[in-house]
């Protein structure tokens, strides 16, 4: 497993289950009593408890927008109501590897230094072993492993353009979007238009120049669902 030696200990406190604990779990034959989906569905929500619990408070508001975000940016790209949905749920947990980052370096109120930005670059390949285990689609594979991939190639793992799947270049600018109207402890939140702005000048360096075009026939809904989702 590619869990983070001191997650343990940092968050024992938390009462819920480590990450080795859950795969236990899931590895055991709880079909007959519980159904493969119950436990699927339980383990998920222990896993996000969980990462609420270590992250901060605004780590679950995060993951329902990039959600939400996602599925309009989808549905406008012409994908089946069906495969909508699938992307939504899987950009609900894009993050779920964050369980085996140390809270002290996610809640570390300044920039990260060049290593623990190394450390944090490590919750995609936890996130994909995790998802792995669960025997999930290759759709949340996809999404929770390459979302920090860019357009260009400078991303995490060096994908350009069309290797990168589109379900991850969907919930890549869903996540910075997001990243960039919410308030964090380095940070103000930005507004609407200037994160529409960062946005569009990173049409076809970080970001596929045609969901950008997307996203910027429909940022107007967008800025709608957030002032709902705020006021």
């Amino acid at each position: 497993m590619y869990i983070n030696s001191n997650y343990m200990e940092e968050n024992r406190v938390t009462g819920l289950l480590s990450p080795s604990e859950i795969i236990g779990i899931f590895q055991k034959d709880y079909s007959e009593t519980l159904g493969r989906e119950k436990v699927k569905r339980y383990l998920l929500e222990n896993l996000l408890m969980k990462l609420h619990a270590l992250d901060s408070s605004e780590a679950l508001f995060h993951l329902k927008m990039v959600g939400e975000v996602s599925a309009l940016l989808s549905r406008k790209y012409g994908f089946s109501e069906d495969k909508v949905k699938k992307i939504e749920f899987y950009a609900k947990i894009h993050d779920l590897g964050k369980i085996g980052i140390p809270g002290k370096i996610l809640n570390k109120p300044g920039k990260l230094t060049a290593d623990e930005f190394e450390v944090v670059k490590e919750h995609t390949e936890i996130g994909y072993h995790l998802i792995n285990k669960f025997g999930f689609s290759k759709m949340g594979e996809n999404i929770i492993r390459y979302h920090h991939e860019k357009w260009n190639g400078n991303g995490y793992r060096g994908l350009v353009q069309k290797e990168i799947p589109i379900e991850a270049r969907i919930v890549s600018i869903a996540d910075v979007y997001d990243a960039l109207r919410m308030k964090r402890t380095y940070k103000e939140p930005f507004s609407h238009e200037k994160a529409v702005e960062i946005i569009r000048e990173g049409r076809g360096q970080d970001f596929d120049p045609e969901l950008v075009d997307v996203f910027l026939k429909c940022h107007q809904e967008i800025k709608v669902m957030y002032n709902t989702k705020f006021n």
